[in-house]
Order: C-alpha cells, then sequence, then structure tokens
C-alpha cells in the first residue's frame, strides 16, 4: 500500500536549530506533524527543507533560517568531470517516505 501525504496534510513542520554545516547542510531531529495526529521525528538537509518549505504555509513552519534560501538554484554535486544529474526533492515523496517508516 502506498502512502501519499501531501503538503496541504501538513499540521507543523518544525526545523531542528542545531545545524551539521555542510553542503548541503543536514539536521539531526525536525518534527513533522499532519492534521491527523501522525507525528515523525527525521533527519532533513537542506534541499528537502528547502523544498519543503516551498510549500507548506509559512504559519506552518517553526525554526525556518534564511541559510536554507542557499538552496534555491541548487544544482547538486557539479564536478565537471563528473555528469550532474541532480533532480530537486519533490515535498510529496519526502512526506511520503517520512511516514512509511
Amino acid at each position: 500500500m502506498t502512502i501519499n501525504i501531501t503538503p496541504n496534510m501538513v499540521q507543523m513542520f518544525k526545523i531542528d536549530r542545531s545545524c551539521m554545516e555542510t553542503f548541503p547542510c543536514f539536521h539531526q531531529s525536525c518534527e513533522i506533524t499532519l492534521f491527523d495526529g501522525r507525528k515523525k521525528k527525521t533527519s532533513l538537509d537542506g534541499t528537502k527543507i528547502y523544498a519543503l518549505a516551498n510549500v507548506i504555509a509559512k504559519n506552518k513552519i517553526i525554526g525556518y533560517d534564511s541559510h536554507f534560501d542557499n538552496y534555491k538554484n541548487f544544482k547538486g554535486n557539479a564536478f565537471p568531470s563528473e555528469p550532474n544529474n541532480y533532480s530537486p526533492p519533490i515535498p510529496e515523496e519526502i512526506l511520503s517516505n517520512i511516514f512509511k517508516k
């Protein structure tokens, strides 16, 4: 059975303030609560946080910091000698993967 979670099902998205300063950055204990009462803690990198924050209503997000805006034009690991097949994270896939665990 496939679980489809959409951004409008999110009641609260709390971003862990502590940041592993890599690129992309990494946040260990982010929390997502759905309107139906389900709640999950998960680790997210900055690209996924940016993707989610752009589709979840701003009043439902706690802890968004301007450093996530660095991922607006993120193109992945762009070494000249390696092909870059980066695709931005899809919010519905991120949420569905979190809640299928």
